[in-house]
């Protein structure tokens, strides 16, 4: 064989290796920057707003929609998640979030959240949804992580302690058949009406976030802050996790949500029937909340907002909040 036709071949099977190498490479270094990739990938989308149905063949999600959910309200109930929400849809010329809760990625309905998030999309908005039991249902964790993994979420807490007194007596005024408030501890049953100890016991739930998503974690109470300077501190960080344009304003007005009790007779009915959680029939069930809020706070303060990616507001103050956990806060309330 001529010299000239093996350099040919020789030339030909070289360059061979050389695209089998590149090929492997880019494929390895992509799953390695799956997310930066991702995410130019997505800027990219927001600003084009391309077909809805590039993206979804039938049930089937097919490509990356994460660019169509910017942050998440994902917990917990009672804990001012209505508030935030109404403060920020109608505070900011920045934000769109929905005024109702939508929580169907827990029972897997993702499409047709993503049809009305895609109506609604504009590039210049930052998209929000709220669903408060989020984080309670494992389903939609795995969801989020499928196909939001870069939404950032906002949590809510409360001492343990006043979020069941709390939301025990949200169910009484909305007329709830409930059972005995010290029968509801450990995990919920069918006639718990979604109230029962475990559910307060917020590490259990904060713990199934995984380390990589953004989060902004707030106690109720600085919903409504009455030190000005740092209310208006919470409000600043808070525009400036969600990467807000313009600055949030005050004020914040607390919202009730639920039924209002149409007559004189009807509110003094429900009044009986809701709880003083401080009452002496109400110690066992105090003491396993209190376990749960001890617990909680020793790990959120030791190890959850060390993590990076967890923004409080006033990390000072936040600390303060949750040192009270360990505290019976009916201490206080028979002084």
């Amino acid at each position: 064989m001529k010299s000239s036709t093996l350099k040919r071949l020789l030339f030909v099977f070289m360059g061979g290796v050389c695209c089998f190498y590149f090929s492997i490479t880019r494929r390895f270094l992509s799953t390695d920057n799956n997310v930066s990739e991702e995410s130019q990938f997505t800027n990219v989308e927001r600003l084009e707003k391309p077909p809805l149905q590039h993206y979804i063949q039938g049930w089937n999600i097919t490509r990356n929609v994460n660019w169509l959910l910017d942050f998440a309200i994902v917990g917990f109930p009672k804990t001012g998640t209505s508030t935030l929400m109404l403060y920020l849809r109608n505070h900011s010329d920045s934000i769109f979030i929905f005024p109702d809760e939508r929580c169907e990625l827990a029972w897997n309905q993702h499409v047709p959240l993503l049809n009305d998030m895609y109506k609604e999309y504009q590039p210049s908005l930052q998209m929000g949804i709220k669903c408060p039991t989020n984080l309670e249902v494992d389903l939609a964790l795995q969801n989020y992580n499928k196909f939001f993994p870069a939404t950032k979420f906002i949590v809510g807490l409360r001492h343990p302690v006043h979020w069941f007194e709390s939301f025990y007596n949200f169910r009484i005024t909305n007329g709830y058949d409930m059972p005995p408030a010290e029968r509801l501890i450990g995990k919920c049953k069918r006639r718990f009406q979604g109230i029962c100890t475990f559910r307060a016991n917020f590490s259990h739930h904060l713990e199934k976030i995984e380390p990589f998503r953004k989060v902004f974690l707030y106690d109720v109470s600085q919903l409504h802050d009455h030190d000005v300077a740092r209310s208006s501190m919470f409000l600043r960080d808070l525009g400036a996790f969600l990467g807000l344009s313009q600055a949030l304003e005050q004020p914040m007005i607390w919202v009730k949500p639920g039924q209002r009790p149409a007559s004189v007779e009807e509110r003094e009915t429900l009044s009986s029937r809701r709880i003083n959680i401080c009452e002496g029939k109400y110690a066992e069930l105090r003491g396993v909340l209190m376990q749960q809020a001890s617990l909680s706070a020793s790990w959120i303060t030791e190890k959850f907002i060390k993590n990076p990616n967890v923004a409080v507001s006033s990390i000072g103050y936040f600390s303060q909040i949750l040192d009270k956990w360990h505290k019976d806060p009916c201490e206080d309330r028979h002084k």
